[in-house]
């Protein structure tokens, strides 16, 4: 039973020893490790300077700031080797550069040169190293000035709920009438936005009906459109000028699409005009009435329309004096140039400028019976 024992006993101690002797190795080995201080890394994000000091392994560090000039020190202990770069120019945040070297055997030194004052920073440890955030100092103070407002506003929005639970446990029925509205509200939006999509798909049914329309419209060759006519008739010369001076001239015209961009025209006008003369009392009539017929070009074929054209008309001209009575008719040409716009697919809206020469041969004068003529018309195209 002794022998026993002594054997347990043996056993237990050597049990121990081994334990020991293995720790012991597993220090020895981690001592052995060598400290290497690997890379600086730089990196902005939301106005912050991060510098991040990557080394192996992590044993421990010192902050410290040193003035005249103005740095920021970083001493990484048990760091025998320095893979980093030795030095970094920043020139941001109010720092100048980097410096890194090998301040004793074991400590390997990071040193941020400051160019005025240093700036506010805060480091934390990260897996394989450490990081170092610096800010802008007005930065930071603008950044707790709203921190500061924003506090203020959420110490005032929950003074303002408990406000209005202390209000409506003093008063039910405000509670219950708060509730109604919200649930009539609820109601109406959802209303709102259902008319609103019904309003949008008839709107887009109504865009895509309006588009075919004017598609069609636009793939005609042939049409007709019909105006009625209103100038202002200016002559050029003769006793139209000289006697019976400018007056308003109408008409109407019809139009018919031949291809394309050419169009046919043919138009009636009226100018009439009577005059007394102060001294004798005698009484003047002037007629002209042309007839004009003609081809039209228009620049494009859409809504709003540029064109020209060119034609030839027949001329009656009549004039009655209490002594005499003109009736002759010519033949005369025309130029023209104008502007139409189209309304709702059919109406048109008319604007041109128009000259015609014709001369007519009286006993006692021959004259240019034409003029020129500015004018609107309004009609229908279909």
């Amino acid at each position: 039973m002794y022998k026993k024992r002594i054997n347990f006993l043996s056993g237990l101690t050597i049990f121990f020893l081994f334990l020991t002797s293995f720790s012991f190795s597993e220090e020895n080995s981690q001592s052995k490790k060598i400290g290497i201080l690997e890379d600086i890394v730089l990196s902005r994000a939301q106005n912050v300077l991060e510098v991040k000091i990557l080394f192996l392994p992590y044993t421990s560090h010192r902050i410290f700031e040193l003035s005249n000039p103005n740095r920021i020190v970083a001493d990484l202990l048990s760091i025998k080797v320095i893979k980093a770069v030795r030095y970094l120019d920043v020139n941001d945040f109010g720092i100048k550069a980097i410096r890194v070297g090998q301040f004793k055997p074991d400590v390997a030194r990071v040193v941020l040169d400051i160019e005025e004052q240093i700036p506010l920073y805060d480091i934390e440890r990260i897996p394989g190293g450490l990081k170092l955030k610096v800010w802008h100092e007005v930065e930071s103070e603008q950044k707790e000035e709203e921190e500061r407002i924003k506090d203020i506003q959420e110490e005032e929005a929950n003074k303002k709920k408990v406000e209005e639970k202390e209000a409506q446990q003093a008063d039910p029925e405000s509670e219950r009438i708060e509730k109604l509205e919200k649930e009539i509200k609820d109601t109406s939006d959802k209303l709102n936005k259902e008319l609103n999509v019904t309003k949008e798909i008839l709107e887009e049914a109504l865009n895509i009906l309006n588009q075919i329309q004017k598609e069609r419209l636009r793939e005609k060759k042939r049409f007709v459109r019909i105006e009625a006519l209103g100038s202002y008739f200016r002559p050029k010369e003769g006793i139209l000028k000289d006697v019976y001076k400018s007056g308003m001239m109408l008409g109407a015209e019809f139009n018919v699409g031949v291809w394309d961009f050419v169009e046919f025209w043919l138009a009636q006008k009226f100018f009439r005009k009577k005059i007394v003369e102060g001294a004798s009392g005698e009484e003047k009539r002037a007629e002209l009435i042309p007839l004009e017929v003609g081809l039209k070009f228009r620049l494009n074929k859409g809504d709003i329309n540029p064109y020209f054209g060119a034609g030839v008309g027949y001329y009656l001209y009549k004039e009655t004096t209490p002594t005499r009575e003109i009736y002759e008719k010519e033949i005369g040409f025309i130029g023209q140039a104008g502007l139409f716009i189209k309304f709702m697919d059919y109406l048109v809206f008319d604007i041109y400028a128009h000259y015609s020469y014709c001369r007519i041969k009286t006993e006692i004068d021959k004259f240019n019976v034409g003029g020129l003529h500015i004018g609107v018309g309004f009609g229908f195209e279909y």
